[in-house]
């Protein structure tokens, strides 16, 4: 569980990432 504070920052660099490696792979 994250304990720390998420910022949309971090989600926005995380969904990012995700959706790059998606279309890495496709």
């Amino acid at each position: 569980m994250i304990s720390r504070s998420v910022t949309v920052e971090d989600i926005d660099e995380l969904f990012l990432r995700w959706n790059d490696h998606l279309n890495a792979s496709a």
